[in-house]
């Protein structure tokens, strides 16, 4: 038995499966059917070939199915996921849990691009978080246009988190995504609290001490955050470990010989 991958039509984050379209293949022996060479027929391994009407399929032996891999077992073409990529795959033998039943599994080993989350969420969310400083350089005195400006960017960064929350999969344990919203809302947050302080002991001082203040701050938060998750916190690496460890050395160096193709 082998598998031609056709193409992995989704992958959804939010129930955190995917779908594949593949064509099974299976191939027996039945003695009764092998046929001597007959002249003008196809051939295949030293085998003739008859096409027989599809009425005639209720007569044929169909073994009961003995899943087994065969030596080239997935044939997977060259897919593009939109959202992440393919690293590689192994296939093996499983134990079936219920019943004594043959089973085989194939695993398939995928890591996330960031360039949607780049895109729809870090960048976005940082230019609101810019967009609130300018009620720095506001005067104290026009209340309305630094109260409207501050709740704003509050209400925008909460609808842009909800948003997100929609197409990730609930976990119970904290995402990378969900800190750097949090950061996000802490900045707008501040950036109002801020002003209600400027505004209460009447100090526009307050004002100036900002303006270079939640910058740099910010900065260095930012590249704090952005340098703990690509080098610290990787699952890239861990993943090409786990994957080594379960097909060894060549198979590595089979699936880069795949990528590469």
């Amino acid at each position: 038995m082998n598998i031609f991958v056709s193409s992995i039509d989704s992958v959804e984050e939010t129930t955190m499966d995917f779908g594949l379209t593949y064509i099974l293949r299976m191939e027996w022996q039945d003695p009764r059917m092998l046929f001597s060479y007959i002249p003008g027929e196809k051939t295949f391994r030293n085998r003739t070939i008859l096409n027989f009407d599809l009425k005639v399929l209720d007569k044929l032996w169909i073994p009961d199915v003995q899943f087994e891999w065969l030596e080239d077992a997935i044939n997977v073409r060259k897919i593009e996921l939109p959202q992440h990529t393919l690293e590689g795959l192994h296939i093996g033998k499983c134990q079936c849990a219920r019943g004594s039943f043959s089973c085989v599994e194939a695993k398939f080993f995928l890591s996330r691009q960031m360039g949607y989350y780049l895109i729809q969420a870090y960048i976005p969310t940082m230019l609101i978080v810019m967009l609130s400083w300018i009620s720095f350089w506001i005067s104290i005195t026009a209340t309305p246009a630094r109260v409207s400006l501050g709740i704003t960017t509050v209400l925008t960064i909460t609808s842009q988190r909800s948003a997100l929350s929609k197409a990730l999969p609930m976990v119970s344990y904290v995402m990378s995504i969900d800190i750097w919203m949090s950061i996000c809302m802490a900045y707008v947050f501040a950036a109002v609290v801020e002003y209600a302080i400027a505004n209460f002991i009447n100090k526009p001082d307050i004002d100036r001490i900002a303006r270079r203040a939640f910058p740099l701050s910010f900065m260095l938060v930012s590249l704090t955050y952005y340098s703990y998750y690509t080098f610290c916190a990787n699952e890239l690496p861990q993943l090409m470990e786990q994957v080594t460890h379960i097909v060894g050395e060549d198979g590595i160096r089979k699936i880069k010989e795949f990528t590469n193709s």
